[in-house]
């Protein structure tokens, strides 16, 4: 499937946010324990939330599993997938799609002309 250039990078990004989160645990310890000052700890909290926000807007720009999306439910993906990966999400349920000539000129969009052909299960 086309997602297999992207789980790798999508799986690096997620194991990194994971391993933030127990260095933001162990920065709290610390000041817990008294081993930091509330400056130090300031400093500490706010470059674990400068890195968070890059790992994230890594993250977000990783374009979506098509196979982990619900047609019916997801509409959110669309935006992040490549050009690739929204024809092989098409493709799924979809066999051909015919475009009847138009009967009038102009920028008028007819959807009598369109007719899709769903794909089905044992194509």
């Amino acid at each position: 499937m086309v997602d297999g250039d992207h789980t790798e990078l999508r799986d690096r990004l997620t194991a990194e946010l994971e391993q933030l989160d127990d260095r933001r645990n162990e920065l709290a310890q610390m000041w817990a324990r008294g081993n930091m000052s509330p400056a130090d700890w300031a400093a500490g909290g706010r470059a674990l939330d400068a890195e968070e926000h890059a790992l994230r807007s890594q993250l977000a720009d990783v374009p979506t599993p098509v196979e982990s999306l619900d047609p019916v439910v997801d509409g959110q993906g669309w935006a992040t997938m490549t050009l690739a990966e929204r024809s092989e999400f098409v493709r799924l349920f979809v066999g051909s799609v015919e475009v009847q000539p138009a009967t009038r000129r102009g920028p008028v969009f007819d959807p009598d002309r369109i007719t899709i052909r769903w794909r089905r299960i044992d194509q």
